[in-house]
């Protein structure tokens, strides 16, 4: 089997507890859960954003799902798993690299990789939120060629619920260096255009202060 495991540190015992988010298992090991990313709601309740991939199956007739799952801890050793996009491994299609952040009012902001099955092998930079009540997802950035969404992006968001996302970009996804930093921020629906903070920056991180500035690290 292999899956996402949660842990938590309670200083009262000294001692760490441990859970199973999401178990999948394939006698080839063909299923397959990574990139989690951990928030913490204001309750404490723990959430996570992870990749769900099942490559067991030949590309025709049966496409090899690749999905985003939420989970969310409902209970002591329970967790609810919902999907909130779905591709497939074949035809270049492809989801990755899943960056979760919680804002002041407990909503849920996601920022991924999103590759259009049978689309070129370009990448889109994806954003998804349950702002609303209910998951929604559009494309923030269209990755085109001389600019392909490079696999590293880092969102976070403001106490007034703006989402601010930054990611890298490169000339094509077999050419690892120099990447272009870029910056963007918005709510569902209404982005504002990517600036470039770097002509040369990749593995980029995001966070705001109790001003609402603005906070990036990333390596050149």
């Amino acid at each position: 089997p292999r899956g996402i495991i949660w842990g938590k540190y309670t200083v009262a015992t000294s001692s760490w507890t441990f859970e199973q988010v999401e178990v999948v298992s394939h006698p080839s090991g063909w299923k397959d859960v990574t990139f989690p990313s951990l928030a913490v709601l204001s309750t404490g309740v723990p959430v996570i954003a992870m990749r769900y991939s099942d490559v067991s199956q030949d590309c025709s007739p049966t496409p090899r799902p690749v999905q985003l799952h939420y989970a969310i801890r409902t209970g002591a050793s329970t967790w609810a798993v919902s999907t909130i996009d779905s591709s497939q491994t074949c035809s270049n299609g492809d989801i990755t690299a899943p960056f979760l952040a919680v804002d002041g009012s407990d909503k849920v902001h996601i920022a991924y990789m999103r590759n259009t099955v049978g689309g070129p092998d370009n990448n889109d930079l994806v954003y998804a939120t349950n702002a609303s009540g209910a998951w929604a997802t559009q494309v923030v950035f269209t990755g085109v060629a001389g600019a392909v969404v490079a696999d590293y992006t880092a969102i976070t968001a403001g106490s007034d619920g703006i989402a601010h996302i930054v990611f890298s970009t490169q000339s094509d996804q077999n050419t690892l260096y120099p990447q272009t930093l870029r910056y963007t921020k918005g709510t569902f629906g209404s982005f504002s255009a990517p600036v470039t903070l770097s002509a040369d920056g990749g593995f980029p991180w995001i966070s705001v202060n109790a001003s609402n500035n603005k906070i990036v690290t990333f390596a050149d």
